[in-house]
């Protein structure tokens, strides 16, 4: 897939990587990942697919939590889709901070938090103008991109998800980044559903 296709296309593959896991040699996403970087499993904490797959064991192919009142689902976009009821869909890859928001979801790509060239990779795949997505509601003045690095910071209250976007600047850096470390660069409320 193209990077300039909104980010939930990219998750839309639900099962058929499952279907395709049967006639490959490789399993991809998260299966082949779990050597090096092992996502949590079904336990007194976490919840998740307890599903045992021939030769890999659990899938680990998402898992979710609840803190205080908020659910937080963590799910592999290869194998799954965001569920219905998602406030905002965290993911990360492409190392900057780009909101995009489809069909009410708003997907927040999160940006990369130790990058001193302060620059927003991938910017240039990004064009939600140009993004054509038939039979959904597709916002293209709601998208926003920002340079790194940073961090989200996310409040959860009972009725609103609140991200700022704050910058992480080295020591002496700030005119080469252009803000402050520590400053807010932006944020953006999210009524509870």
């Amino acid at each position: 897939m193209r990077a300039s296709e909104p980010r939930n296309q990219r998750g839309k593959i639900d099962g058929r990587a499952r279907l395709r896991f049967a006639k490959v040699s490789r399993v991809p996403s998260t299966p082949s990942a779990q050597p090096v970087l092992p996502a949590p499993g079904p336990d007194a904490f976490y919840t998740g697919e307890a599903e045992q797959v021939e030769g890999i064991g659990v899938l680990r192919d998402y898992y979710a939590w609840t803190w205080g009142d908020a659910l937080f689902v963590a799910i592999d976009p290869h194998w799954h889709s965001p569920v219905p009821k998602v406030t905002i869909f965290f993911l990360g890859h492409d190392h900057l901070f780009a909101r995009e928001k489809v069909d009410g979801v708003v997907y927040q790509e999160v940006p990369n938090p130790a990058d001193n060239t302060y620059t927003a990779f991938n910017a240039d795949a990004y064009d939600p103008a140009s993004i054509s997505l038939p039979g959904a509601s597709y916002d293209p003045a709601y998208g926003v991109i920002m340079p790194n690095a940073g961090y989200l910071d996310v409040t959860v209250s009972p009725d609103r998800v609140t991200v700022s976007y704050v910058r992480a600047v080295l020591p002496g850096d700030e005119a080469k980044a252009g803000a402050a470390n520590g400053a807010v660069a932006y944020s953006y409320s999210v009524a509870a559903r």
